[in-house]
């Protein structure tokens, strides 16, 4: 079965992903990943995602205090020794082999257009 990503998503989604740096156009995955996310109750939501340049949505992202930190799975996935978001952006860009940038799902609230 194939899902379609509402229009909302894929516009908000490639607005940021080229906020951050990256292709519109590879923001694919991205939309949908935020669109599950915001189904979820809030409490349930992470706060953001470490996104690749090839647009693949590596992990998700909390608050805490005053600093941002990949989430759990993220930080077994890429054996990360600190989870602080700006370090770790740099070990799974190191990883993957290509760049990666932090994108808010806060981005993703608003009102609807159209």
């Amino acid at each position: 079965m194939t899902t379609t990503t509402h229009g909302y998503y894929v516009g908000k989604a490639r607005k940021a992903f080229a906020a951050a740096g990256g292709d519109p156009d590879l923001s694919g995955d991205l939309a949908a990943w935020a669109e599950q996310q915001m189904a979820k109750d809030r409490a349930d939501r992470p706060q953001g995602a470490v996104v690749a340049e090839d647009g693949r949505v590596l992990a998700g992202t909390f608050h805490s205090g005053n600093a941002t930190y990949v989430d759990k799975a993220g930080t077994l996935r890429y054996g990360l020794q600190a989870n602080v978001l700006g370090l770790a952006v740099g070990d799974i860009e190191r990883a993957e082999g290509q760049r990666a940038a932090h994108v808010k799902l806060s981005q993703f609230s608003g009102p609807r257009e159209g």
